[in-house]
Protein backbone atom coordinates (compact mmCIF):
# COMPACT_ATOMS: atom_id res chain seq x y z
CA UNK A 1 0.00 0.00 0.00
CA UNK A 2 2.96 2.47 0.56
CA UNK A 3 4.71 1.39 -2.62
CA UNK A 4 1.44 2.62 -4.22
CA UNK A 5 0.88 5.77 -2.58
CA UNK A 6 5.11 6.44 -3.25
CA UNK A 7 4.09 5.80 -7.30
CA UNK A 8 1.19 7.78 -7.12
CA UNK A 9 3.42 10.73 -5.50
CA UNK A 10 5.38 10.44 -8.16
CA UNK A 11 3.51 10.17 -10.83
CA UNK A 12 1.61 13.08 -9.83
CA UNK A 13 4.65 14.96 -9.61
CA UNK A 14 6.31 14.14 -12.90
CA UNK A 15 2.61 15.08 -14.18
CA UNK A 16 2.92 18.56 -12.33
CA UNK A 17 6.64 19.55 -13.88
CA UNK A 18 5.56 18.10 -17.64
CA UNK A 19 2.84 20.42 -17.70
CA UNK A 20 4.30 23.02 -16.13
CA UNK A 21 6.87 22.98 -18.56
CA UNK A 22 4.54 22.52 -21.79
CA UNK A 23 2.70 25.52 -20.34
CA UNK A 24 5.86 27.96 -19.76
CA UNK A 25 7.17 27.11 -23.61
CA UNK A 26 3.70 27.12 -24.78
CA UNK A 27 3.64 30.90 -23.45
CA UNK A 28 6.47 31.94 -24.39
CA UNK A 29 6.09 30.93 -27.91
CA UNK A 30 5.32 33.37 -30.50
CA UNK A 31 3.51 32.99 -33.13
CA UNK A 32 5.42 33.41 -36.82
CA UNK A 33 3.81 36.06 -39.01
CA UNK A 34 6.23 35.95 -41.61
CA UNK A 35 5.95 34.69 -45.10
CA UNK A 36 7.82 34.02 -48.08
CA UNK A 37 6.38 33.20 -51.83
CA UNK A 38 8.59 33.09 -54.94
CA UNK A 39 6.98 33.06 -58.67
CA UNK A 40 9.09 31.42 -61.13
CA UNK A 41 9.73 33.62 -64.92
CA UNK A 42 8.37 32.24 -67.73
CA UNK A 43 11.96 32.35 -69.42
CA UNK A 44 13.44 29.63 -67.00
CA UNK A 45 11.05 26.92 -68.72
CA UNK A 46 12.32 27.11 -71.61
CA UNK A 47 16.13 27.72 -70.63
CA UNK A 48 16.44 25.16 -67.87
CA UNK A 49 19.07 27.24 -66.07
CA UNK A 50 20.62 25.64 -62.70
CA UNK A 51 23.35 27.71 -60.75
CA UNK A 52 24.44 24.08 -59.06
CA UNK A 53 25.49 22.88 -62.90
CA UNK A 54 28.07 25.95 -63.37
CA UNK A 55 31.82 25.41 -62.83
CA UNK A 56 34.60 27.89 -63.51
CA UNK A 57 32.28 30.54 -64.04
CA UNK A 58 32.62 33.97 -62.79
CA UNK A 59 29.02 35.79 -62.01
CA UNK A 60 28.80 39.93 -61.26
CA UNK A 61 26.43 41.66 -59.41
CA UNK A 62 24.68 44.32 -60.50
CA UNK A 63 23.48 46.96 -57.83
CA UNK A 64 20.25 47.06 -56.82
CA UNK A 65 17.81 49.05 -58.07
CA UNK A 66 15.54 50.19 -55.34
CA UNK A 67 11.85 51.72 -56.27
CA UNK A 68 12.63 54.23 -53.15
CA UNK A 69 15.90 55.16 -54.29
CA UNK A 70 18.72 53.91 -52.11
CA UNK A 71 18.68 53.64 -48.21
CA UNK A 72 17.91 50.76 -46.41
CA UNK A 73 16.46 48.97 -49.75
CA UNK A 74 19.18 48.85 -51.64
CA UNK A 75 21.89 48.22 -48.96
CA UNK A 76 20.25 45.05 -47.29
CA UNK A 77 18.97 43.50 -50.40
CA UNK A 78 22.82 43.51 -51.61
CA UNK A 79 24.29 42.51 -48.60
CA UNK A 80 22.14 39.28 -48.00
CA UNK A 81 21.48 38.71 -51.91
CA UNK A 82 25.50 38.45 -52.04
CA UNK A 83 25.77 36.42 -48.52
CA UNK A 84 23.13 34.09 -49.60
CA UNK A 85 24.36 32.78 -53.34
CA UNK A 86 28.09 33.02 -51.96
CA UNK A 87 27.18 30.42 -49.32
CA UNK A 88 25.16 28.10 -51.48
CA UNK A 89 27.16 28.26 -54.67
CA UNK A 90 31.05 27.25 -53.83
CA UNK A 91 31.24 26.68 -57.49
CA UNK A 92 30.80 29.98 -58.65
CA UNK A 93 33.28 33.03 -57.90
CA UNK A 94 30.58 35.94 -57.71
CA UNK A 95 31.92 39.65 -58.12
CA UNK A 96 29.98 41.71 -55.65
CA UNK A 97 28.89 45.92 -56.73
CA UNK A 98 30.97 46.84 -54.67
CA UNK A 99 33.22 44.30 -55.47
CA UNK A 100 33.14 45.80 -58.70
CA UNK A 101 34.06 49.41 -58.03
CA UNK A 102 37.42 48.44 -56.70
CA UNK A 103 37.80 46.26 -59.46
CA UNK A 104 36.91 48.81 -62.32
CA UNK A 105 39.11 51.44 -60.44
CA UNK A 106 41.94 48.98 -60.99
CA UNK A 107 41.94 48.73 -64.40
CA UNK A 108 41.61 51.96 -64.73
CA UNK A 109 37.73 52.27 -66.10
CA UNK A 110 35.72 53.45 -63.10
CA UNK A 111 34.44 56.46 -64.90
CA UNK A 112 33.27 54.21 -67.93
CA UNK A 113 32.02 52.11 -65.34
CA UNK A 114 30.25 55.31 -63.82
CA UNK A 115 28.62 56.16 -66.80
CA UNK A 116 27.00 52.96 -67.38
CA UNK A 117 25.12 53.08 -63.81
CA UNK A 118 23.50 56.07 -64.74
CA UNK A 119 22.27 54.41 -67.57
CA UNK A 120 21.57 51.21 -65.43
CA UNK A 121 19.35 53.46 -62.63
CA UNK A 122 17.23 54.72 -65.19
CA UNK A 123 16.36 51.68 -67.08
CA UNK A 124 18.26 48.48 -65.45
CA UNK A 125 19.20 45.65 -68.27
CA UNK A 126 17.89 46.46 -71.66
CA UNK A 127 18.94 45.82 -75.70
CA UNK A 128 20.35 49.29 -76.21
CA UNK A 129 22.94 48.97 -73.70
CA UNK A 130 23.64 45.72 -73.34
CA UNK A 131 26.95 45.98 -75.48
CA UNK A 132 28.08 48.56 -73.05
CA UNK A 133 27.68 46.69 -70.26
CA UNK A 134 29.33 43.80 -72.00
CA UNK A 135 32.33 45.66 -73.06
CA UNK A 136 32.48 46.60 -68.65
CA UNK A 137 31.87 43.18 -67.02
CA UNK A 138 33.66 41.30 -69.78
CA UNK A 139 36.92 42.90 -68.61
CA UNK A 140 36.62 41.40 -65.33
CA UNK A 141 36.31 37.81 -66.26
CA UNK A 142 31.95 37.80 -65.88
CA UNK A 143 30.24 35.03 -67.69
CA UNK A 144 26.66 36.16 -66.41
CA UNK A 145 25.30 39.20 -64.69
CA UNK A 146 22.73 39.26 -61.99
CA UNK A 147 20.18 42.25 -62.13
CA UNK A 148 18.25 43.43 -59.33
CA UNK A 149 15.16 44.86 -58.42
CA UNK A 150 13.44 45.57 -54.98
CA UNK A 151 11.25 47.60 -53.02
CA UNK A 152 10.87 48.93 -49.71
CA UNK A 153 7.05 50.61 -48.90
CA UNK A 154 7.03 52.60 -46.49
CA UNK A 155 4.75 52.10 -43.58
CA UNK A 156 2.83 54.72 -41.64
CA UNK A 157 1.48 53.06 -38.70
CA UNK A 158 2.17 50.49 -36.00
CA UNK A 159 1.10 47.88 -36.27
CA UNK A 160 0.98 47.11 -39.93
CA UNK A 161 2.64 44.67 -42.51
CA UNK A 162 5.84 44.98 -44.04
CA UNK A 163 6.54 43.52 -47.60
CA UNK A 164 9.46 43.85 -49.80
CA UNK A 165 9.68 42.42 -53.09
CA UNK A 166 12.64 41.25 -55.19
CA UNK A 167 13.08 40.44 -58.58
CA UNK A 168 16.25 38.84 -59.63
CA UNK A 169 17.33 38.43 -63.96
CA UNK A 170 20.13 36.00 -64.74
CA UNK A 171 21.35 36.90 -68.13
CA UNK A 172 24.15 34.84 -70.38
CA UNK A 173 26.64 38.66 -71.42
CA UNK A 174 28.09 36.60 -74.31
CA UNK A 175 24.59 35.78 -75.70
CA UNK A 176 22.67 39.12 -74.22
CA UNK A 177 19.87 37.00 -73.52
CA UNK A 178 18.07 36.90 -70.05
CA UNK A 179 18.15 33.12 -68.84
CA UNK A 180 16.75 32.92 -65.33
CA UNK A 181 13.89 35.28 -63.68
CA UNK A 182 12.27 35.08 -60.26
CA UNK A 183 9.92 37.22 -58.19
CA UNK A 184 10.38 36.76 -54.33
CA UNK A 185 7.97 38.27 -51.90
CA UNK A 186 8.17 38.86 -48.04
CA UNK A 187 5.61 39.79 -45.83
CA UNK A 188 5.34 40.43 -41.66
CA UNK A 189 4.29 42.28 -39.33
CA UNK A 190 5.64 45.07 -37.60
CA UNK A 191 4.01 45.69 -34.19
CA UNK A 192 6.29 48.85 -33.34
CA UNK A 193 8.93 51.45 -34.66
CA UNK A 194 11.28 49.48 -32.51
CA UNK A 195 11.06 46.58 -34.10
CA UNK A 196 11.29 47.77 -38.16
CA UNK A 197 14.68 47.12 -38.78
CA UNK A 198 15.16 43.59 -37.12
CA UNK A 199 12.12 42.78 -39.31
CA UNK A 200 13.20 44.59 -42.63
CA UNK A 201 16.66 42.40 -42.08
CA UNK A 202 14.76 39.07 -41.47
CA UNK A 203 12.35 39.35 -43.81
CA UNK A 204 15.18 40.64 -46.75
CA UNK A 205 17.44 37.91 -45.66
CA UNK A 206 14.59 34.83 -45.91
CA UNK A 207 13.28 36.22 -49.48
CA UNK A 208 17.33 36.04 -50.41
CA UNK A 209 17.57 32.82 -49.68
CA UNK A 210 14.67 31.41 -51.19
CA UNK A 211 15.64 33.24 -54.09
CA UNK A 212 19.14 31.03 -53.45
CA UNK A 213 17.09 28.00 -53.21
CA UNK A 214 15.24 28.18 -56.21
CA UNK A 215 18.59 29.49 -58.49
CA UNK A 216 19.89 25.80 -57.33
CA UNK A 217 16.55 24.10 -58.68
CA UNK A 218 14.44 24.14 -55.64
CA UNK A 219 10.81 23.91 -55.06
CA UNK A 220 8.51 26.53 -56.61
CA UNK A 221 6.35 26.07 -53.49
CA UNK A 222 5.15 29.08 -51.09
CA UNK A 223 7.10 28.88 -47.71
Amino acid sequence: MCRIKKASWLLAIICLVSCSNSAVLEFFQEPETAKVDFKVGAVNKAAEFNLSRLRNVTIALLPVRSSVGGGLGEEVVTKYFYENIAKKFNNIKFISAAQASDLFTDVDLWEDYFAYLEKYHQAAVADKNFDELRGLYQKLGAGYIININSDYPIIPKYPGVFETNIQVQIWDINSGKKIWEGFGRGRDMIFSADDVESVKQKLVDWVCRRMAEEMAGGTTQSQ
